[in-house]
């Protein structure tokens, strides 16, 4: 009897697949019912009310073409290319955990460092602004394969270099929601560590969320 098997790529890294699998419908979803991104995308002023936002935004792309096709591009290839290494060496649980971790950490900043209403600060930003991708994710990503790196003794120089790359792209073209790229990447770093480090410490998860969620509280009830 022949076996049919799942390609390699798969058995290799399924969370990563599935991740990528589930941005594209996403976004083909978008495409197909444009008032769709409205509902999906997360701003200031929509995340206390619909709170499921910061969970959805990581999954949405921008839909206007053609930059919508570089802003899943990108994000996608780096998910790929990142996943393809860290999930089996994490392991496809944690490797889940450290991308949600950091896509929800990168929404939770997106807020935090948001001007109260009316207000505007560096690099523009606005209480009705909306943010979309899986960018605050893949920076967590990004520094987590530099903390593994690190802790198998490799070298850490081309990932360094990556990075640098895209913190300019970041701080150097307007719209970037720069506030979730930071998030995310310090939410990375520390998860990374943590799993990395301390192994055997008991789990923290509840805690931190509990900690995050009392930070979006306090954001909300200082706004003015």
């Amino acid at each position: 009897m022949t076996e049919t098997r799942p390609p390699a790529r798969w058995r290799r890294a399924p969370v990563t697949m599935g991740l990528i699998v589930a941005c594209v419908l996403v976004w083909l979803v978008q495409l197909v019912v444009p008032t769709s991104t409205d509902a999906l995308l997360l701003s200031a002023d929509t995340g206390w009310s619909q709170p499921w936002r910061f969970v959805t935004a990581m999954f949405t792309h921008d839909p206007v073409l053609p930059f919508g096709f570089m802003h899943i591009g990108f994000n996608l290839f780096a998910l790929y290319t990142l996943g393809r290494s860290l999930e089996p060496f994490l392991g496809s649980g944690r490797f889940l955990l450290l991308h949600l971790w950091s896509g929800l950490a990168g929404g939770v900043a997106f807020v935090l460092l948001m001007p109260n209403p009316g207000g505007t600060m560096p690099w523009g930003g606005a209480w009705t602004l909306g943010t979309v991708g899986a960018s605050g994710a893949v920076f967590g990503l990004f520094g987590a394969i530099f903390i593994a790196q690190r802790a198998v003794g490799g070298s850490t120089s081309q990932i360094l270099v990556v990075l640098g790359i895209n913190l300019l792209i970041t701080f150097g073209i307007s719209g970037i929601a720069w506030q979730a790229h930071l998030g995310g990447l310090a939410a990375g770093v520390a998860l990374a560590w943590h799993l990395l480090h301390r192994p055997r410490a008991p789990r923290r998860w509840p805690a931190a969320l509990t900690l995050m969620a009392l930070l979006v509280v306090v954001r909300y009830t200082v706004m003015v």
